[in-house]
């Protein structure tokens, strides 16, 4: 796994539907790990009320931002905290002065006042490297397929956008810009900068990728998918579509959570910081980061952190592209099917998700 890609801000909006890991994490656990990204796939997590979080991520960018995600959390309304990320327009001086209010570290704060500046205090959700890799996507998607394509933003309901798909909806050209755009070259070229996860799966780019928009243009309503509004809008455009973090119901009761949660930002893999037994945890996040192990990491990931688990405890794990192979399990169960219907809503559909339990020894 490279390092570089990891080390900059490459999120600042979410790559992930954080409702999956939110939905699996019983209540009130003593201590959740998480990776960070943007701070958007682990506020959610506070909903579930643990009594610990620590957040890690190999970039110190990525955890400042956190860090001033969980203040807002914490000290806004909704309102206030739509605001300040950009999910609702505000003049760029409201902005300034929301954030000036936040209470948070000096490398924090020096850090994030950099970064809203060099925007002249607008929104920065679609600043980083994946959110304007998404925009760029979109504008070639748009280019090859026709502005057609973006039509089924449009449908208000899965009956009429399945009879968009049949009537209107460009087949071929949408097709043809699967074929051109989705695959390694395109994406080293454009984001990962030969980063991108090493294909293992059986199926081409194109067949990949064709199922999995086939499966959300077919159970699930493209206007109120996050990820889809970005890759046909350039943008969110439908206020339903916004992430977790976002909606209301998730934001307060992850605001009365994180109250009483005690959280630790740490510049460390998760993997590292566990085999280290720097702590004992109940629900480990891993995000997509297996994707990218290679080698004896990728065999024996889980073992490396299985003593600091506690029994019962729970790992999530993702994979793009690259499925970890042969994975040692010993010591866990794989519980991935009892999730099976939870993965199904999962508003990306791009990631295979596997959750194991640690057994008792």
């Amino acid at each position: 796994m490279s390092d570089e890609y990891f080390a900059n801000l490459n999120y600042t909006l979410a790559n992930e539907d954080a409702a999956f890991e939110t939905a699996v994490l019983p209540e009130k656990v003593k201590h959740v790990t998480a990776v960070a990204g943007s701070g958007s796939r682990v506020l959610p997590l506070f909903s579930k009320k643990p009594k610990s979080l620590t957040c890690l991520d190999l970039s110190e960018q990525q955890l400042h931002l956190s860090e001033m995600r969980l203040a807002a959390l914490r000290e806004l309304d909704f309102e206030q905290f739509e605001q300040l990320l950009g999910y609702r327009d505000v003049a760029p001086s409201v902005r300034q002065a929301i954030f000036s209010d936040l209470d948070l570290s000096s490398p924090c704060r020096d850090y994030m006042i950099k970064v809203f500046t060099k925007q002249n205090w607008d929104s920065i959700r679609y600043l980083a490297g994946w959110e304007s890799f998404l925009l760029t996507l979109s504008k070639g998607v748009v280019a090859i397929s026709g502005k057609k394509c973006t039509g089924l933003l449009e449908c208000e309901n899965l009956e009429e956008q399945k009879e968009y798909l049949e009537s209107t909806f460009p087949k071929k050209r949408w097709k043809l810009s699967l074929m051109l755009l989705g695959n390694s070259a395109f994406f080293n070229s454009v984001l990962y900068k030969g980063s991108f996860p090493k294909k293992n799966i059986p199926e081409s780019f194109f067949e990949y990728y064709n199922l999995v928009y086939d499966r959300i243009f077919n159970t699930m309503l493209v206007r109120d998918n996050f990820y889809m509004n970005l890759l046909l809008a350039g943008k969110l455009k439908y206020p339903n579509a916004h992430p977790p973090e976002a909606n209301q119901d998730y934001f307060d009761k992850a605001k009365e959570g994180a109250q009483s949660c005690e959280v630790t930002f740490v510049k460390e893999s998760l993997v590292d910081y566990l085999k280290a037994g720097k702590a004992h945890t109940d629900f480990v996040s891993l995000s997509n980061v297996p994707s990218y192990f290679t080698g004896d990491m990728e065999k024996n990931f889980l073992q490396m952190i299985r003593k600091n688990i506690n029994p019962n405890g729970l790992v999530v794990s993702r994979s793009y592209i690259h499925v970890p192979f042969q994975v040692d399990t010993s010591g866990y169960e794989r519980v991935t099917s009892q999730y099976k219907d939870l993965a199904a809503q999962e508003q990306m559909q791009m990631y295979y998700i596997d959750v194991y339990r640690r057994l008792k020894e």
